[in-house]
């Protein structure tokens, strides 16, 4: 396991006082203003999971990237009991990773 796999472990204890609600609203309201009718967002880089849950509930179809699979395990887990989300997490890497589908947003 790498230095990077044991970090997924504390990453949402060290970061328990970051404001996911007001950062994902201010991504929700540049996507208003700039692409009104985007409805799919790829996240490249989205750890365990936490703004992207919240952009599902506002009605997106997000689909996570982590080079980290504990990341995405994690983000897997905190999904579990939300399943009318459009939610999809994948490990892999944003230099190499090829999906069979078109989004509207990369974040």
């Amino acid at each position: 396991m790498s230095t990077f796999n044991y970090y997924s472990e504390y990453y949402d204890l060290l970061y328990k006082d970051k404001d996911y609600a007001g950062e994902s609203e201010y991504v929700y309201e540049l996507i208003k203003k700039f692409d009104a009718k985007a409805k799919s967002i790829i996240d490249f880089g989205c750890g365990t999971g936490n703004h992207d849950l919240l952009l599902a509930e506002k009605g997106f179809k997000v689909t996570g990237i982590d080079l980290s699979q504990s990341m995405i395990d994690e983000a897997i887990l905190k999904s579990k009991d939300k399943p009318l989300l459009e939610l999809d997490f994948q490990q892999g890497d944003f230099r190499d990773v090829r999906l069979d589908e078109k989004f509207d947003l990369a974040v």
